[in-house]
């Protein structure tokens, strides 16, 4: 944590009600609104809590280092940030948390900012941030917690998102979606696709909206990287297709049926 200030009479912090309150705060402490923001801090390192506590204080949040952080919140009020570090102890008291409250969210600091640290902590959080981020990011963190929101390093999400790839099931796509999906991958126009499937181009282009839709997409351009990722385009098939009026109309009735759904 990246912040500072002077302890002076004009920049200082007082500890107020178990939190932080800096002397500007106190001098117009009776003008503040009554449903401001609560945020608990609690594990966090001493000099740490110390600075998070003067900038969440500076940024207009009220700030309680409880010692029972699972009483704070079955007590308390309002909207409310519990904020610790990625501890065994830490995790297990958000998980007692959201037991005596669910309106509670939380951001955890996590000590180790790798792809080990963000796992085992996200499922017990609504939100975390490394250890060392600078407090303009902590505060970033919070705000998107409270909106149902979470943050994490780009790298991070892109490396979760590819496991969810990976681990997805793939659609059941007959054989015909399939061809679509490969000839539309070896840039077959849709009008050539309509005419070698015995469908005019509108229905063509019906047909494979609801093709992409149950890829989970609704752009062809990212329909076929999610079936790449599947592994669906990966076959010798040729591209050029025969009319079957069985599984034509059949298909159309699933069309049919997506759309009323």
């Amino acid at each position: 944590m990246h912040h500072g200030g002077p302890d002076g009479p004009q920049g200082g912090a007082v500890r107020v009600d178990g939190g932080y309150m800096t002397n500007r705060h106190l001098q117009t402490a009776e003008s503040a609104p009554a449903a401001r923001v609560q945020v608990a801090l609690f594990n966090l390192p001493p000099v740490y809590r110390r600075g998070l506590g003067v900038g969440l204080t500076e940024a207009g949040y009220v700030v309680h280092l409880p010692s029972d952080v699972v009483a704070w919140a079955a007590e308390s009020t309002g909207p409310r940030v519990a904020v610790t570090i990625d501890s065994d102890s830490s995790l297990d008291a958000l998980d007692s948390v959201r037991t005596v409250s669910r309106d509670v969210v939380s951001v955890v600091l996590v000590e180790e900012a790798t792809l080990v640290g963000y796992t085992r902590a996200l499922p017990r959080c609504t939100a975390a941030v490394p250890l060392n981020a600078e407090l303009d990011d902590v505060l970033a963190a919070i705000r998107a917690a409270r909106h149902g929101f979470t943050m994490m390093p780009i790298d991070i999400a892109q490396i979760l998102a590819a496991r969810g790839e990976a681990n997805a099931e793939p659609p059941d796509l007959s054989e015909r979606e399939l061809a679509w999906l490969r000839a539309l991958a070896n840039n077959v126009t849709v009008l050539s696709l309509a005419r070698q499937s015995g469908y005019s181009e509108r229905e063509m282009y019906r047909l494979l909206s609801a093709l992409y839709e149950r890829l989970g997409t609704t752009t062809r351009t990212s329909a076929l990287l999610r079936a790449d990722r599947l592994g669906l385009l990966r076959s010798s098939m040729p591209t050029q297709l025969t009319v079957d009026v069985t599984d034509r109309t059949a298909t159309r009735r699933a069309a049919n049926g997506l759309r009323s759904g």
